[in-house]
């Protein structure tokens, strides 16, 4: 029966003062807002109180059971991987595709591509940057193509294709760096297969990925790894072409509810079954799968890449943004 918001939700409404840990006055008066209108904040991984007796009732839980603060969705995924210190970046990948890093120090400017928040991990912040809903072009295709024969049978076509898709290029449905809200397959002929036209969506987010990673880097974010996670992850071709495309090693955590994982975490921390966030994640962490980028996959994803901006620009005029 309490209300109350964590410090990484809090961040994301834009209404809080990150480097004072508080709601700021100025703009909740912009926004006509009144301050005790906010929901008072607290720590990740505290207890909030108890179970209210309805709550019981209809969980058939116990009124003892703790209740326990928890975080955004995207920083408990990533307290659920391990991304808790700079240079491990998640990678998750649903119909969006959501970059999440840490930071050292805190670092606001007004051209960062990243959205700010404290980190779940204590004296550490959290960079969030979106690719929009770059992760609906797959979805659209494996619902659209009646010959692709659901996800199975599209990471197979695809792993059959070469790199560049046979002269295929993808530019995503909705989202990436500039948020279009139209696509393209550029340089489509009668020659091309199922598996051109899908290994060229894999080719396409994951050029996105590597455009809005230069901005990232821009902004103080490092990138050593990325831990993948989310639907592409599944993918028995996808990871290997993120890794080529952006010549970042991609770990595949063993971890695949990892947002679950990681608000389990908080609980026990809350708990007393864990004494810090950082002792849970290691508990529940489990294997990983390390893919490496392929030096000659790279290359020619440098090329690649160069060409797939230039059309990108062209379809970006067309549509006047």
């Amino acid at each position: 029966g309490k209300l109350c918001m964590d410090p990484s939700d809090a961040g994301i409404t834009q209404l809080y003062n990150i480097a004072e840990g508080r709601w700021d006055e100025r703009m909740a008066e912009i926004a006509g807002i009144e301050i005790d209108q906010l929901s008072p904040i607290r720590p990740s991984g505290t207890v909030v109180g108890t179970l209210t007796r309805r709550a019981s009732e209809e969980t058939g839980l116990p009124t003892s059971v703790l209740v326990v603060n928890g975080a955004h969705d995207q920083y408990c995924a990533a307290l659920g991987v391990g991304v808790l210190e700079p240079g491990s970046v998640m990678l998750s990948c649903g119909t969006a595709w959501v970059v999440l890093g840490v930071l050292e120090e805190l670092r606001l400017e007004s051209e960062s591509p990243l959205s700010v928040s404290p980190h779940v991990m204590p004296d550490l912040w959290g960079g969030l940057c979106s690719l929009g809903a770059v992760g609906a072009s797959m979805e659209w295709f494996s619902k659209t193509i009646p010959r692709s024969g659901g996800y199975d049978e599209i990471n197979s076509a695809a792993a059959r294709a070469p790199i560049g898709s046979n002269g295929l290029i993808f530019i995503p449905l909705t989202g990436g760096h500039a948020q279009l809200q139209r696509g393209t397959f550029f340089g489509l002929s009668l020659s091309h297969s199922l598996g051109d036209l899908a290994r060229s969506i894999m080719e396409g987010i994951a050029f996105e990925l590597r455009w809005v990673m230069e901005k990232v880097r821009k902004a103080g974010m490092k990138a050593d790894q990325f831990k993948m996670v989310g639907g592409a992850a599944e993918s028995t071709i996808w990871p290997q072409i993120v890794a080529d495309v952006t010549d970042i090693p991609v770990v595949l955590p063993k971890v695949k509810q990892a947002a679950s994982y990681g608000a389990a975490v908080l609980a026990g921390v809350g708990g007393g079954l864990y004494p810090d966030v950082k002792y849970g994640s290691d508990i529940i962490g489990g294997e990983e799968r390390r893919l490496m980028p392929d030096r000659n996959n790279a290359a020619q994803y440098d090329k690649l890449f160069e060409l797939y901006r230039t059309v990108f620009e062209g379809i970006g005029k067309y549509l006047g943004v």
